[in-house]
């Protein structure tokens, strides 16, 4: 049986694809001198990197850097051109999942964000009803989903949890639409 979903796997790579062009790296990615500081005071190369990738994915798509996520290499180069640092210096294997979650955690703070966490999930829900209240589009309710969540500086969580909520809230629109016109419906009317 199929399992439905608020996205295709092709739309939600469109609505967190990290971009690759060089002018939108510019825009979202050059770190001002705060960011370079923060981010400078990792003694490693391959830290230094992390904590920029972090950052750097923080602003946008708003998920941070996630364990055995694809970076583009357009974006690894970018940011260690900008830190002055050899991108052959970076790697991924060998991080401690533990280390990998404090500098995550870290990083959001930086920006004044904190993660999501399972207490956040029935706004997340809530988010998804309202729009779903006025559209059954997938990708609007997630936009609004995402909206909501980057306004309450909160990190985007993992998609599963969003389609969860998304598919939850949807479900929540339609139980109450359909409850609307139940009762709207008079006794001489049901016959």
């Amino acid at each position: 049986m199929m399992r439905l979903q608020l996205l295709t796997d092709d739309e939600r790579d469109q609505l967190l694809r990290i971009p690759t062009d060089e002018t939108t790296l510019y825009r979202l990615y050059t770190l001002p001198p705060d960011e370079i500081d923060y981010v400078r005071r990792a003694l490693e190369p391959h830290t230094i990197m992390d904590r920029a990738l972090h950052l750097s994915l923080l602003k946008w798509p708003g998920t941070g850097f996630q364990l055995g996520q694809r970076i583009p290499p357009e974006l690894a180069h970018f940011l260690a051109k900008q830190l002055k640092i050899s991108i052959k210096s970076y790697r991924i294997s060998g991080r401690v999942n533990q280390a990998h979650t404090r500098a995550a955690r870290d990083a959001a703070g930086f920006f004044g964000m904190r993660t999501t966490t399972s207490d956040d999930y029935e706004a997340i829900v809530a988010l998804a009803a309202g729009e779903a209240a006025h559209t059954d589009s997938g990708w609007k309710i997630a936009e609004a989903m995402l909206k909501g969540l980057r306004s309450a500086k909160l990190v985007i969580p993992a998609w599963t949890t969003l389609d969860r909520a998304g598919l939850a809230g949807a479900a929540h629109a339609k139980a109450q639409a359909i409850q609307t016109v139940v009762s709207a419906v008079t006794a001489e009317q049901r016959g």
